[in-house]
């Protein structure tokens, strides 16, 4: 018996810029991840499952879903996801089209994402905001690893 396996190229399009991507992007949501599956690839993709919990853009119904990408989310954190549906999944290939956004627990201390943080706003303002959400969060991770370097290259030069 033989099987034939077939490979099939994905492109991969560098960043243009965040109005180039809000602009071809037929769906803009915001979704958890409720399950990563290890070592599940086609393509060079990760299949995910999530949730979608808020479209921003596009015609999809919130619930169950897939995501491709080359971003592997983590199990029950909330990304913004610039993608394209189709076949029954999202895809957001290229790394830079999926957003972390952080966990959406009550007992998490940091700023978490919040959909009353994007309520009433228009589109632009609503990615401007979770943008800004998720650069606070990255500044706030550079300056504890910061930290922790400091204290390391102490530790190493005695």
């Amino acid at each position: 018996m033989a099987s034939v396996c077939t490979a099939v190229a994905v492109p991969i399009t560098p960043f243009q810029g965040w109005g180039w991507l809000e602009e071809n992007s037929q769906d803009i949501i915001i979704a958890r991840c409720s399950e990563t599956p290890p070592q599940h690839y086609r393509d060079d993709l990760a299949y995910s499952k999530i949730k979608v919990t808020t479209v921003l853009k596009g015609t999809n119904s919130l619930g169950a879903a897939l995501l491709l990408s080359q971003f592997q989310p983590l199990q029950r954190e909330d990304y913004l996801i610039f993608a394209d549906f189709h076949d029954g999944s999202y895809y957001a290939v290229e790394k830079y089209r999926v957003v972390p956004l952080g966990l959406n627990l009550a007992a998490v201390t940091t700023e978490s994402f919040n959909t009353n943080m994007i309520a009433g706003k228009s589109l632009d303002e609503q990615i401007q905001t979770l943008l800004k959400l998720r650069l606070n969060e990255l500044n706030r991770q550079m300056q504890e690893e910061q930290e922790e370097k400091d204290r390391l290259e102490e530790a190493v030069q005695k």
